[in-house]
């Protein structure tokens, strides 16, 4: 095997934040290899445990299938891996092996929770934070099934955010960047454009045009039965139509009360400054 990837690339943002739009495009350079979340930092190889405590054997078993590979050439080489980085950095090789491709991109939402882990193993990594409006995201959220009351959805979005954006600052712009979802989607080029030479890679105009992947919404149905939402959506070209979604499907009262709430919680502020100083829009008012 190859030596393994020691610049990786790592995607992370609260749900429904457009970390796997971004994942695609990312994934469409012809340097980078990328796929479905693996969820590495749930992995516990000691223990022989995976995601939510589940037989590690069933996660290895479900990543061969995302990922194309063969589940006895996963667990060959990841049979000393004594950490969930570990496990990631032999998968993700396997990965850019059959890609023919020289780097590796990881997207799980929950990366924003795991900076320092992230770069305490892998120094030279680059991070991608995705930021969308969290009026836009309780909707989407709420589309899905899975909404909370506002106040608690302003906790956990402000805690995720402002906690990722914190290690950020001390990782420092080198190695962390915000990207904001209504721009990618308005301004995909003038977006892709400065993020290409943030992550080292030369200009690719496929990470800037989207015409859609089905491939992946019916691997995850086949594999584990499941109806993806977000693959759903990315089956579909490149669209902002869900940009300020609030403002037509969120009732006037709840959308004031969930922003103040936001307030309340710290996010909004941080929020607002992020958008200064990376947004190329203007950020709409609930109240």
């Amino acid at each position: 095997m190859s030596l393994i990837c020691t610049s990786p690339i790592f995607v992370g943002g609260y749900f429904k934040s457009g970390t796997s739009l971004l994942r695609a495009l990312l994934g469409q350079h012809p340097d980078v290899a990328s796929g479905l979340e693996t969820h590495w930092f749930a992995i516990d190889p000691k223990r022989q445990l995976g995601r939510h405590g589940e037989a590690l054997h069933d996660s290895v078993s479900r990543l061969a299938a995302f990922f194309g590979l063969d589940e006895a050439d996963i667990r060959a080489v990841t049979a000393e891996a004594e950490t969930g980085e570990a496990f990631l950095d032999r998968l993700m090789q396997l990965h850019l092996t059959t890609q023919k491709k020289s780097r590796w991109a990881e997207k799980t939402p929950d990366n924003i929770l795991h900076v320092d882990r992230i770069f305490d193993h892998w120094p030279s990594a680059r991070f991608v934070h995705i930021l969308r409006d969290p009026l836009d995201v309780y909707v989407s959220l709420l589309n899905c099934g899975k909404g909370d009351a506002p106040e608690v959805f302003a906790r956990s979005w402000s805690d995720w955010m402002s906690g990722g954006e914190a290690v950020g600052r001390e990782i420092g712009p080198e190695k962390f960047r915000t990207v904001l979802y209504a721009d990618l989607v308005n301004r995909p080029e003038l977006v892709m454009r400065p993020l290409s030479e943030f992550l080292d890679l030369t200009w690719s105009s496929a990470l800037a045009t989207f015409e859609g992947q089905q491939d992946e919404f019916d691997l995850v149905l086949r594999t584990t039965g499941k109806r993806s939402t977000t693959l759903e959506s990315l089956s579909r070209p490149l669209f902002n139509d869900r940009v300020g979604v609030w403002q037509r499907d969120l009732d006037p009262v709840v959308a004031q009360n969930l922003q103040c709430e936001l307030e309340k919680a710290g996010g909004w502020s941080t929020y607002r400054r992020l958008c200064d100083a990376w947004g190329l829009g203007e950020i709409q008012e609930a109240v």
